[in-house]
């Protein structure tokens, strides 16, 4: 089985760039999803941070209040850490659980959507990384319009995470999203012939 690991910086376009693999046929597991997973009502992960970072994080429905999380932890660095510290154990052990079912169920390729792969030094995990690559300032002016945020906010998103041109060097392949969706595709194929292609690690 391979692992490809999938990522980007915020609004880079890896949520298309999934899409269109599953339309490939292929199996992509994503770490955003399994985020949410682990912090529905009743999980441990989310008394922990109701008991980290207050009570008022928690809605009358008794779900996380994303958004709000989101704006307290983004401006503060320190906070942010508090919470990966929370959240990522939980998140890796959750996702090898499903990776483990999908090869048990004879999948030959599996993808995992990671927005903070190279982050978290997660690359020797992987047969192969495909880093999906927009300039800044794009990614600045998407997730204002996506997510509706202030110029001051969709800048501590980005500033959050690695710099492109780091992230570059770590990837196995770095597919460019700043052209069409049918470039995209058209370079994603190419992508995928040449992960096909390549010997599995030893």
């Amino acid at each position: 089985m391979k692992l490809i690991g999938l990522t980007g910086g915020i609004a880079s376009g890896k949520s298309t760039v999934a899409q269109l693999l599953r339309e490939q046929g292929y199996v992509v597991l994503s770490a955003d999803q399994v985020a949410r997973e682990i912090v529905q009502p009743g999980q441990p992960a989310l008394q922990e941070i109701a008991d980290t970072f207050g009570a008022a994080l928690i809605q009358p429905d008794g779900t996380l209040d994303r958004a709000k999380l989101g704006r307290l932890i983004f401006a503060n660095p320190s906070l942010r850490t508090q919470l990966n510290a929370i959240t990522h154990p939980r998140i890796a052990q959750s996702a090898a659980m499903k990776i483990a079912a999908l090869e048990k169920d004879g999948h030959s390729i599996i993808f995992y959507e990671v927005p903070l792969l190279f982050e978290t030094n997660m690359q020797g995990l992987f047969h192969a990384t495909i880093l999906v690559s927009v300039p800044p300032s794009l990614q600045l002016q998407r997730i204002q319009e996506r997510d509706q945020l202030s110029p001051q906010e969709a800048l501590h998103r980005v500033e959050s995470q690695m710099p492109l041109q780091e992230k570059i060097k770590l990837a196995t392949y770095v597919l460019d999203n700043t052209s069409s969706i049918e470039n995209l595709k058209q370079s994603l194929i190419m992508i995928m012939k040449l992960i096909t292609a390549s010997p599995k690690k030893s």
